[in-house]
């Protein structure tokens, strides 16, 4: 239920933003037309899995991912720069015979994130490469179960989430377009026992997305406009 609320929500943000914006071209005759400045806004839906590992145990979780890019930004030069919100959940047990014990393992987490990477066209599909850092809050669930004793740790902490991620990018029409993520992120969650330390220590996921562009333009340099030349440049402004 909590899941479904927050996907209801994640939508009315992501069909909430501006309309797109006309292409406008400006310059002299020294003016050189530089690569597009192209905005979007998308909301990506998915599987997800993970590992938890301890002292004395690995875990494989498997849960749901929903992320909403509130900004992705492709400027001069073909950099990108992305910034959204992304909801993930995964749970998993195991068995453990010796002991006639189950361990079960219940974690989500809720990040701000921001990516830097790189843009490459390739006509009918566009290719992301990024580099993701977030930050947010991880809630951890564990729970024993055996000779009649369940034992139950629900702990809740500040998360620093990093790693890899491509996206692939396919145009509908000159608004709506489709596409596919993939990403490996580490340091996803750890909990501290009184005797041990629990880490979620892989994160994978493999996500359909689905938005819109909200701007599309083009940047016009000109020999007058030196300033603009350089580091400023890469990134679109």
């Amino acid at each position: 239920m909590r899941f479904s609320l927050l996907t209801l929500t994640l939508i009315g943000l992501l069909l909430s933003g501006n309309s797109a914006h006309a292409i406008s071209l400006a310059g002299s005759k020294t003016a050189r037309i530089l690569p597009q400045e192209d905005v979007r806004r998308f909301l990506g839906y998915g599987p997800t899995d993970g590992q938890y590992v301890d002292s004395e145990r690995k875990i494989d979780l498997e849960g749901e991912a929903l992320e909403l890019t509130l900004w992705h930004r492709r400027g001069s030069w073909n950099f990108t720069q992305s910034v959204g919100l992304s909801y993930y959940q995964m749970d998993g047990s195991q068995s453990f015979p010796a002991t006639a014990e189950t361990v079960t393992i219940d974690y989500n987490r809720l990040t701000l994130n921001f990516s830097l990477g790189y843009a490459f066209d390739f006509g009918f599909v566009d290719v992301h490469p990024q580099y993701m850092l977030g930050f947010g809050n991880g809630n951890f669930g564990f729970t024993k179960e055996g000779n009649g004793v369940v034992q139950e740790l629900d702990m809740s902490n500040p998360i620093t989430v990093r790693g890899p991620q491509v996206l692939f990018h396919f145009d509908l029409s000159e608004k709506y377009f489709f596409g596919l993520k993939y990403a490996e992120y580490g340091n996803v969650g750890t909990v501290i026992y009184e005797d041990d330390e629990g880490i979620v220590e892989q994160n994978k996921v493999y996500m359909l997305i689905f938005g819109y562009r909200v701007k599309k333009g083009y940047s016009v340099y000109s020999k007058d406009r030196s300033h603009h030349a350089g580091i400023i440049d890469w990134f679109g402004y």
